[in-house]
């Protein structure tokens, strides 16, 4: 749950900077929002996937026959 708000602080940060260097039209926040929610949600798909896959062989590696 913190790692959720945190990612989420992190991206809101990111889209705001994009638009302060950036700002083109009123809608420019709008595209870079999506695209980095976007980004943001699949990395944590995928990470929480790696995660899971890697810590189950360490833990089957580590059990005695």
């Amino acid at each position: 749950m913190l790692t959720n708000l945190i990612l989420i602080t992190i991206s809101i940060a990111n889209i705001l900077a994009l638009y302060a260097v950036n700002p083109g039209s009123k809608y420019a926040i709008y595209y870079y929002a999506s695209i980095i929610l976007i980004l943001t949600g699949l990395g944590l798909l995928v990470g929480i996937y790696i995660i899971k896959t890697f810590m189950g062989e360490f833990i089957q590696l580590g059990e005695s026959p």
